[in-house]
């Protein structure tokens, strides 16, 4: 058993071209953060701190709510044997989308204005009513994400991330441009997302219409929601509360501190996830459906292991540069009213760096059959994210809420990481035993 070990690491990571699709993946994002990248020391000489603080408030609502769109039945595309299967999930996922969408618009119909108060951003409250197309466009782009995944066309993806950046990234600079504020950046991000689901579908319907179209089975896709309730049972109230959590900081910076403090310490995750989420997304993409193939030959956790080393090594040195030379690095290319976010930069980096390294074990929680578990450590997460930014502002300073923020969540992400993996050792070992005795 442990001779063949090998082997089958190889056969997933090198036959079947684990290393092809992250690279064809990471050829688009590459293009796609290569144009974020070269706009960013634009865009911050274009638009001051609090309007990148008005619009992170918005992508942190939205991001919120479309992070459970699809009630996360796109995860479960991936998993049936049969296309038919997978087909009618994705039938699912984007009606739940649509639902989600309907109950957002039902959200800021009736609380918008008491939400824009308590943040104490009234500009917010024109761009609430964008919300429903961002997480509708959000939602369709998810479901097609993982079905373009599971028939291994990552070259969409990349197409699609491309535009997405494009259109982007070219609204908010002419908006910038045009002296629009806050509404540029928020402009700029809805256009982008719908630029890239149309480009996504368009290829999704182009290629895979019939197998998608023959598949529509009424009665299979209620069986199939039955079947995989889990994850919107769960993994949803898992993911919205995850979602809560890392989008904390916007809200109680602002209601803390002010607009400003929400601007810096929105430009410096900006700027710091750009390099990690360049190989953390593709790598996301590619080992969700790998893993699924190598928990079946009992091969998922050294697959999970070595994806996780070798993320590890590669966030190393960026890491160290930021936490050395943050500050003067922000100042030199964003401007010199990005100092203060350099100073967040030093602090948030080695809580991105662990949380980029467990991206494998993350994706490995509902092939595990953990989403219940998941679910409290999120909750306890939470909880402590909140009190973290709370003795920071208790204390009279920002930077101390991002610091004791920040070290939280390098604690809570790693513990996750080694629960993980002790997990999936634990179930490769039952597997290897079971053909033992076969």
């Amino acid at each position: 058993m442990m001779r063949r070990l090998p082997n089958r690491i190889a056969t997933i990571f090198n036959r079947h071209g684990f290393a092809r699709d992250v690279s064809v993946l990471m050829s688009g994002t590459a293009i796609a953060q290569g144009l974020t990248i070269a706009a960013a020391p634009v865009l911050s000489r274009l638009y001051d701190p609090a309007s990148f603080g008005i619009f992170a408030l918005f992508t942190s609502i939205v991001s919120i709510l479309s992070v459970v769109a699809t009630w996360r039945y796109e995860l479960a595309i991936v998993i049936p044997r049969e296309d038919d299967d997978a087909a009618n999930i994705l039938f699912l996922a984007c009606f739940a989308a649509l639902l989600t969408s309907t109950a957002s618009a039902f959200i800021v119909v009736t609380g918008g204005g008491w939400i824009v108060a308590s943040l104490g951003s009234p500009k917010l409250q024109t761009w609430l009513w964008w919300l429903p197309l961002s997480i509708a466009m959000i939602g369709f782009y998810q479901a097609l994400n993982y079905w373009s995944t599971r028939r291994k066309h990552f070259n969409r993806l990349s197409i699609s991330q491309v535009f997405r950046s494009i259109a982007s990234t070219g609204t908010q600079t002419s908006a910038g441009i045009a002296g629009l504020g806050a509404t540029g950046l928020i402009g700029g991000q809805v256009a982008g997302q719908a630029m890239a689901t149309v480009v996504l579908g368009a290829q999704v319907w182009g290629n895979d219409r019939t197998v998608v179209r023959n598949a529509l089975d009424y009665s299979k896709i209620k069986a199939l929601a039955r079947k995989y309730i889990d994850f919107p049972k769960y993994n949803s109230i898992q993911a919205l509360v995850s979602s809560l959590s890392q989008n904390l900081p916007p809200f109680l910076l602002a209601f803390y501190f002010s607009s400003v403090a929400v601007g810096l310490y929105a430009i410096s995750l900006r700027f710091l996830q750009l390099p990690l989420n360049l190989i953390g997304q593709s790598v996301k993409q590619v080992f969700f459906q790998r893993a699924n193939e190598a928990d079946r030959t009992g091969d998922s956790y050294e697959l999970l292991r070595k994806t996780t080393l070798v993320l590890l090594a590669i966030g190393l040195v960026p890491t160290l540069v930021i936490t050395l030379f943050g500050p003067s690095a922000m100042a030199f290319v964003l401007g010199a009213e990005w100092k203060v976010a350099g100073v967040y930069a030093q602090f948030m980096m080695p809580w991105l760096l662990i949380g980029f390294i467990n991206t494998p074990s993350v994706m490995m929680i509902p092939i595990l059959n953990l989403q219940n578990v998941h679910m409290v450590y999120e909750i306890v997460f939470l909880a402590f994210r909140a009190g973290a930014i709370a003795a920071g502002a208790y204390l009279g300073s920002d930077v101390a809420s991002i610091a004791i923020y920040s070290v939280v969540g390098f604690i809570f992400n790693l513990a996750l990481i080694l629960y993980v993996m002790h997990h999936a050792r634990k179930r490769n070992q039952r597997i290897g035993d079971s053909e033992l005795y076969t």
